[in-house]
């Protein structure tokens, strides 16, 4: 008895939206506090009915997949679906059940989780990435990423594949580049030229058959206005 009373309170208080279900026929026998607020259907609406015909679910495949995963199963693992609440918002749901018997009555013990913020931040995520990823490939220049060690982790653009050094390729090659720069800056440059200005003095063809770079008609024809590097 005393574990029967450790149990309805522990439910009824739970964090988690909890529902208790007969197997026989898919009707609520009980359903929690938080069950109420996340739905937005009262315990006396849900007692007696199932999930379908509350309205529940916003996908028929996803109650299928979940009949399924209980036959094959006897269980739930974090199933996915879309919960319809009663106002008709949507939420995503991780869906969690397992088997009980109440009073000798096969039963099922679902935990429903809320992860709709935790998917619109993924889904952000993603399309900042788009975002970067487009700025990226319409861009003349080139994008890197380093770690603490300086080895590259993310390196994109287009004038990398124009200069034939494709992105998924060892950075070795970049390194190589950028020494050629370097060396040629060295022999080139006037004393406190900046690289640009040496670019301006000698001509960008000049420089890029001075590092062994195949002229492209699409590389610009003049280095941009703003400072540059010494």
């Amino acid at each position: 008895r005393a574990s029967e009373e450790r149990f309805a309170r522990m439910f009824r208080e739970a964090p988690e939206a909890m529902t208790l279900v007969r197997a026989a026929d898919a009707t609520y026998l009980d359903v929690n506090r938080e069950f109420e607020r996340r739905t937005g259907f009262a315990r006396q609406e849900a007692i007696g009915r199932t999930s379908l015909a509350l309205g529940l679910w916003h996908g028929p495949q996803e109650r299928e997949a979940m009949l399924r995963a209980l036959q094959d199963k006897g269980g739930l693992s974090d199933l996915e679906f879309v919960l319809r609440r009663r106002d008709g918002a949507l939420r995503h749901m991780l869906l969690n059940g397992v088997s009980i018997e109440i009073d000798d009555e096969p039963c099922w013990l679902f935990v429903l989780r809320d992860v709709t913020e935790h998917k619109r931040a993924e889904e952000a995520v993603r399309e900042s990435e788009q975002r970067f990823r487009a700025l990226v490939d319409l861009s003349s220049d080139w994008y890197w990423v380093t770690d603490a060690e300086h080895r590259f982790t993310f390196r994109e653009g287009e004038i990398l594949r124009r200069m034939g050094i494709p992105p998924e390729d060892d950075y070795g090659k970049l390194v190589e580049l950028g020494q050629k720069v370097i060396d040629f800056f060295a022999e080139n440059a006037l004393e406190h030229e900046r690289t640009g200005e040496m670019i301006e003095r000698i001509g960008l063809v000049n420089l890029l058959e001075g590092i062994g770079v195949e002229i492209d008609a699409n590389m610009v024809a003049t280095p941009r206005t703003h400072p540059y590097v010494r």
